[in-house]
């Protein structure tokens, strides 16, 4: 699915996503069966109008970046 990703920004308690319109079959399958094995995140899904870009934002709790990170295989950030 990260492969799909126009862009990867990190957000203070996890992490936010940009796809095509054209990934949003791939993308509403991915939170569907995330959802059910980590209910700890939250999946916010937004669709912009006229078939613009999806928005996929991941967040937790505290250290709910980190187990992002690693359940999606994305390098950790430096600092």
């Amino acid at each position: 699915m990260t492969e799909a990703a126009e862009e990867i920004r990190e957000l203070p308690d996890g992490l936010a996503f940009r796809f095509l319109a054209e990934e949003y079959d791939a993308v509403t399958e991915f939170v569907g069966r995330e959802r059910l094995c980590c209910p700890f995140l939250t999946f916010t899904l937004e669709v912009s109008p006229e078939r613009g870009s999806l928005r996929l934002r991941l967040t937790g709790a505290e250290g709910g970046k980190d187990f992002i990170r690693a359940e999606l295989q994305l390098p950790a950030v430096a600092g």
